[in-house]
C-alpha cells in the first residue's frame, strides 16, 4: 500500500482513494474522508480508520460492494448520507458511542448485513438509513434515540429490533409490527447471528484465522471503555468453537493492516509523499420551471458570487447535446439539488422528472420556497423530509441560509 494512492487536501479531508488493495488503513494526517473518496471500489474488502477521523462523507464508501468489514473510531462523530449505500458484502456494524449523526440512506441496500449496534449518543435514526437491508436480523437501538424517519427500515424482512421497554424504539417496533426484544436479550441472539456469519464465511472458503485472545480482543477492538457491557461480552467470546465472529474479524483484519503498514519497504514507497489535491468538483443543479427563469438566475448568480458553482439549463448544456441524458448526467454528478419550489414549479413535468431522478440518485435536496403556494400531493409526499427555506417575503435572509446550507454541504468554512 502505498501513500501515493491516497489523494489528501490540505484540511486534511481524503479527497480520493486510487488504490487497488484490499486491507486499506487510512494514513496519519486525514481527518475526514471525503464525497466519494472510494466510491466504486470494489478490490476493497477492509477498512481501518484510525483517530483523529471525525467524519465519513457522502457517498465515501458507497458502491464498495466487495467490503467486508469497516472499523470505526471512538472519534467519529458524523456518518453523513449513503456513506455505506450498496456495500453488499458488509455484514455487521459497531457505530461508535462518539457518533451523534447517522445520515440518510447511510447503510441502504447493504444487502448481506446481518447485525448492527448504533451508538448510544445517536438521538436519531434518519430517513431510509437501512432501507432494504434484506438480510438484516438484529439492530440494538439505545434509549437515547427520540425518532426514527421515514422508512429507516423499509425492506428489513428479517429484524428484530432491541431496545429498552420504555424507548421510542420499542414504540417505533410496535407502530410498524417489527418483532421486538428487551436490550438485555440482546447478547445471545447477537452471538447467534454472528456464529451464521462466520459458518457463511467459511462455506464460502473465506475463513479468518484469528490468533487473538479474549482480553486483546477487548483491549483492542473496542477502545471506548464506557462501551455497553453487551459489546464488551461479545468481543471476549469473539471466538467460539473455531467460528470467527464479526468482532473478530475486524480484530484480525486491523492487526494484519497494521503488520502491512509497518513492514511497507521505503523503497516502495518512491520517496512520494500524500498528495494535496484542489477541491473536488462541487456544484449545485438548479431544477426550476421556465415560467420562472429570471428568479432561478437571480439565484444562479447569487450562489456564484459566493464561490458556489452551478449547474442550470439550458445554459450549462452543451450544443447539439441531448437535454434527456445531459440533465440526468448532472443531477448524478452534483453535490446538492436547489429546487426553486413554486406553484409553477409544482405544474412543471420536466421539474417533477429531475426531483425524482434526485431521489434515486440519493442527492441532497434543497427545496427553495418563493411563493406561499401549498404543497401539492406529489410534491408533499416526495419533499415530506426535506427542510425547506422559507423565501417568501423574506428573500434576504434566505438567501443568506442558503449559502450557508449549500457550503456546509460541500465542507465549506
Amino acid at each position: 500500500m502505498s501513500l501515493s494512492d491516497f489523494v489528501v487536501n490540505s484540511k486534511g479531508v481524503l479527497e480520493k482513494y486510487n488504490g487497488t488493495d484490499n486491507n486499506v488503513v487510512i494514513p496519519d494526517g486525514v481527518i475526514s474522508i471525503g464525497y466519494r473518496a472510494f466510491f466504486g471500489c470494489i478490490s476493497v474488502v477492509s477498512v481501518i480508520v484510525p483517530s483523529p477521523v471525525y467524519s465519513i462523507g457522502e457517498s465515501a464508501f458507497s458502491d464498495c460492494v466487495n467490503l467486508r468489514s469497516i472499523n470505526l473510531p471512538n472519534s467519529l462523530l458524523s456518518i453523513e448520507s449513503c456513506a455505506f449505500n450498496n456495500c453488499h458484502s458488509l455484514e455487521s456494524v459497531v457505530i461508535p458511542d462518539s457518533v451523534t449523526k447517522l445520515g440518510h440512506f447511510a447503510f441502504a441496500k447493504c444487502i448481506r448485513l446481518r447485525a448492527c449496534i448504533i451508538s448510544n449518543k445517536l438521538k436519531a435514526i434518519s430517513r431510509f438509513a437501512f432501507d432494504h437491508c434484506e438480510s438484516l436480523e438484529a439492530v440494538l437501538v439505545p434509549n437515547t434515540v427520540e425518532a426514527i424517519g421515514t422508512r429507516a427500515f423499509s425492506g428489513c424482512y428479517n429484524l428484530t429490533i432491541f431496545s429498552g421497554k420504555s424507548s421510542y424504539a420499542y414504540e417505533y417496533a410496535r407502530f410498524m409490527k417489527i418483532p421486538f426484544l428487551p436490550s438485555e436479550e440482546f447478547t445471545a441472539f447477537y452471538q447467534k447471528v454472528l456464529q451464521s456469519i462466520g459458518n457463511d464465511n467459511r462455506k464460502d472458503g473465506k475463513r479468518i484465522e484469528d490468533k487473538a485472545d479474549a482480553t486483546t480482543a477487548d483491549n483492542t477492538f473496542i477502545e471506548n471503555e464506557n462501551r455497553q457491557s453487551v459489546t464488551s461480552r461479545l468481543v471476549k467470546t469473539a471466538v467460539t468453537g473455531g467460528i470467527v465472529t464479526a468482532a473478530a474479524f475486524l480484530l484480525n483484519q486491523k492487526a494484519k493492516a497494521q503488520d502491512t503498514k509497518a513492514n511497507i519497504d521505503e523503497s516502495s514507497l518512491d520517496n512520494s509523499e500524500v498528495k494535496l489535491s484542489k477541491e473536488d468538483n462541487k456544484f449545485v443543479f438548479i431544477s426550476y420551471s421556465s415560467k420562472e427563469t429570471p428568479l432561478a438566475q437571480k439565484v444562479k448568480k447569487h450562489l456564484e458570487s459566493n464561490g458556489i458553482s452551478c449547474w442550470m439549463a439550458p445554459e450549462s448544456i452543451p450544443g447539439g447535446s441531448d437535454y434527456a441524458s445531459e440533465i440526468p448526467k448532472a443531477i448524478s454528478e452534483c453535490r446538492v439539488v436547489l429546487l426553486i419550489l413554486s406553484e409553477a414549479s409544482q405544474g412543471s413535468p420536466w421539474v417533477q422528472k429531475e426531483i425524482k431522478n434526485a431521489i434515486d440518485n440519493f442527492k441532497k435536496i434543497i427545496p427553495f420556497h418563493t411563493d406561499n403556494a401549498p404543497l401539492s400531493g406529489a410534491y408533499n409526499f416526495m419533499l415530506c423530509d426535506y427542510q425547506r427555506i422559507e423565501a417568501f417575503n423574506r428573500f434576504d435572509e434566505a438567501y443568506a441560509e442558503l449559502v450557508t446550507t449549500v457550503k456546509r454541504s460541500f465542507d465549506i468554512e
